[in-house]
């Protein structure tokens, strides 16, 4: 007959067992681990290698440089040193707009939202124009890609942007005016916008020093980050902005660029990238893009180095990495593809 105390006397002696064989296993565990960590010590496992399926690609066409002035750095940041990144990256193909036939109706549909009436007239090739008179406005797009340029006479900004609610006002005009456009793709981060306050002169923008000097604001939208590393455009900014201006008491969209390319997620494969220190020695032989420098003395201090994507203002056939080097009123771009893996 089972009694409470036998019963308590098994119950002791089966934990006692499951005790016993878990801290069997756990020493197994520590030893495969240390016994790994010394093979790995003395003879490593040789990294994983690129699935490389898109072969050798091309080299990312950067614009000019902003200066030609020979540059000296120094590393900066908060650790002393460069910091390190995995040896491979994901490589996308970039999507292309298919053919439509409809193409020319969707963009006189997107013209019409944003005040254009009449139906737009072919420029040349995919590239169609559309005006108006009140106030005068001109609007030219690509009818395959919807990529498009607004103009309008800057001359004309009546006011300054004296009141602090006024950058929430450009931005939520700006998200509002794309949207009427049909324009706000899925993959634009509203919340990395920012704006930039400009004056105006002899119908040019220039940045202001602070909002209250500013005649115009651009409001400059952002993709999301894609295989969570940023994406980033020439100059640091952004080719997809517009810029508001106050016409008569009423803030209104009066130049725009919009040149929008995004990647097939679908459509990947890794490729094997340089170390930060290769890139930021490449960087000091001019073999990078410097995209925005404000002249100084002394050295450029890099404060922060990262790990990013590049889309250009030129149509791309796929999505590449580069590093970026960020210090004070300085940023620059490296590709970080290996050479072997770009056509000669």
């Amino acid at each position: 007959m089972l009694t409470l105390s036998k019963l308590k006397y098994d119950i002791r002696k089966i934990f006692r067992f499951f005790l016993f064989g878990l801290g069997f296993l756990l020493l197994i565990y520590i030893l495969y681990r240390g016994a790994f960590f010394v093979k790995e010590k003395i003879r490593p496992s040789p990294p994983t290698p690129p699935q490389a399926a898109f072969g050798k690609l091309p080299k990312i066409s950067f614009p000019k440089s902003v200066t030609e002035e020979k540059l000296t750095y120094q590393i900066d940041t908060l650790s002393g040193n460069l910091p390190t990144f995995p040896h491979l990256i994901d490589l996308y193909l970039m999507r292309i707009p298919p053919a439509d036939l409809l193409a020319l109706q969707k963009a006189n549909k997107k013209a019409s939202a944003i005040g254009f009436e009449e139906t737009g007239k072919k420029i040349s090739g995919n590239v169609y124009e559309w005006k108006r008179q009140s106030p005068e406005k001109a609007l030219r797009m690509n009818i395959r890609t919807f990529d498009f340029f607004l103009r309008s006479d800057l001359s004309s900004a009546s006011a300054f942007f004296n009141d602090p609610d006024s950058e929430s006002e450009a931005m939520s005009l700006a998200t509002n005016f794309l949207s009427l456009m049909d324009l706000l793709y899925e993959d634009i981060d509203t919340e990395k916008t920012i704006t930039i306050p400009f004056s105006i002169q002899n119908g040019s923008l220039t940045e202001a020093s602070s909002l209250s000097k500013a005649q115009a604001m651009g409001v400059y939208f952002f993709q999301k980050d894609v295989s969570d590393y940023p994406v980033y455009y020439p100059n640091g900014k952004s080719p997809m902005n517009l810029v508001l201006a106050y016409e008569d008491e009423s803030l209104e969209v009066k130049s725009a660029d919009f040149l929008y390319q995004t990647p097939d997620l679908n459509k990947k494969s890794t490729y094997s990238i340089k170390t930060s220190q290769e890139a930021f020695e490449e960087l000091k032989k001019e073999e990078g893009y410097i995209a925005k420098y404000v002249p100084s003395d002394g050295e450029i201090l890099i404060k922060n180095v990262y790990l990013g994507y590049y889309i250009g203002e030129e149509k791309q056939q796929y999505l590449l990495p580069v590093f970026v080097f960020e210090g004070n009123n300085f940023l620059a771009y490296v590709s970080s593809l290996r050479d072997e893996w770009i056509k000669n």
